[in-house]
């Protein structure tokens, strides 16, 4: 049992991390980086929230339009991201950073 679990410790550490992942991971620690950690992020990628050390606001608060002044990170292929990527480029936004599968928009503002 004991070595079983080595054999698949070792398969597991010997695979290349997972892009989504990575690529949350980077966005968030960008969004820290650049903005301080604290801040309010709109986002359909909890963990992405989490990398950014900031507080979670509700997507569908920011769908009514609450959602101003506040940090947006979209996963593109999670929880319709790809259509809110796509309707903030038809509302003219283009985002200050993407990385793989995730944009990140910032507040009106705070410019790149």
């Amino acid at each position: 049992a004991v070595l079983s679990c080595l054999v698949m410790w070792g398969y597991r550490s010997a695979l290349p991390p997972e892009p989504d992942k990575v690529a949350w991971k980077e966005a968030g620690a960008w969004i820290r980086e650049e903005l301080g950690p604290g801040r309010e992020v709109v986002s359909n990628q909890e963990r992405l929230v989490y990398y950014a050390q900031g507080k979670p606001f509700p997507l569908s608060a920011y769908r009514e339009g609450k959602g101003g002044g506040r940090v947006l990170a979209i996963d593109a292929r999670k929880k319709a991201g790809a259509e809110l990527d796509a309707r903030m480029r038809a509302l003219g936004y283009e985002p200050a950073r993407r990385f793989r599968q995730v944009s990140v928009y910032l507040p009106d503002g705070l410019r790149y």
